[in-house]
């Protein structure tokens, strides 16, 4: 008999008996990428929204970004926890997330990702830097790195797609677009 008038005062308190509320998985990635940890890197959810995000980019300091080709504009939102971070969002939801020159070398990332699925030239500063945009599209992780610099440019995470797909509408060139 206790144990029923226990169970129906917490039934009446709506405790449901699961753990407190967790963050999103969208959440979770992009803190995984801000740490600087290779291992806790992972693409985001395919359901990612700024809701998801709202401690963690601040929506206060944003421009206009682009992305892909031909170029798909994106809100361009800066990340609070790292110096170089930023979250591209279309509308609502969030595209891809981005570091620039994370602490840890390049050695490190491909020690837990493994040989990239893909290796693309990549565009920084207006000079096309062969074979340095390596990716794991069916991962949602890019990262971006060149011998003639000493450190990673930028590792990006982003929803799983096909190599077309992130070339498409998620791939970053540091160019000057004419406008």
């Amino acid at each position: 008999m206790r144990l029923l008038v226990i169970s129906l005062l917490l039934a009446s308190c709506g405790h449901t008996g699961k753990p407190p509320m967790q963050h999103h998985d969208c959440h979770d990635a992009i803190e995984g990428l801000i740490t600087g940890k290779p291992e806790r890197l992972r693409g985001l959810p395919s359901d990612c929204t700024a809701a998801h995000t709202k401690d963690l980019i601040d929506p206060t300091r944003s421009r206009v970004g682009v992305l892909g080709e031909p170029g798909t504009s994106y809100a361009l939102h800066e990340i609070r926890q790292v110096n170089r971070g930023f979250a591209w969002l279309d509308n609502d939801r969030v595209a891809l997330v981005e570091v620039e020159e994370p602490p840890r070398p390049l050695a490190d990332y491909l020690a837990v990702l493994g040989t990239p699925e893909a290796t693309l030239d990549y565009t920084h500063r207006d000079i096309v830097r062969p074979d340095s945009e390596l990716v794991w599209p069916s991962r949602g992780i890019a990262i971006a790195a060149s011998p003639e610099i000493k450190q990673i440019i930028r590792v990006a995470i982003f929803a799983p797609t096909t190599l077309d797909g992130y070339k498409r509408t998620l791939r970053y060139a540091d160019v000057s677009r004419d406008e």
